[in-house]
């Protein structure tokens, strides 16, 4: 499978299909074509959230590591590969600017 380059600028919305939920510190997204669903933890569902207010994938890193005692390239890791992942299953989409 091909690598996804998140870039710091860029910005992230889900794609027509998916829709998502918050439980308490945790999320789920549904994808309605298939009706498979995703069980997030309480990183990727901040992130969700995060993105969903229009924040840079910079300014996502930023809010995480003032929430997270980790070290920043574990945090950031982590976010890559969360995303990434989301972008390759088509869950999210790059936000026109």
């Amino acid at each position: 499978m091909e690598k996804t380059t998140i870039q710091p600028q860029d910005r992230y919305t889900f794609g027509p299909h998916v829709e998502w939920q918050k439980f308490e510190d945790n999320a789920l997204l549904l994808l309605l074509e298939t009706g498979e669903i995703y069980q997030l933890n309480e990183t990727s569902a901040r992130i969700i959230e995060l993105m969903e207010k229009s924040h840079t994938a910079q300014e996502i890193l930023q809010h995480l590591l003032q929430e997270y005692q980790q070290e920043e390239s574990t945090i950031e890791q982590e976010m890559h590969d969360f995303l990434s992942h989301c972008l390759q299953q088509s869950l999210l989409q790059h936000r026109a600017q």
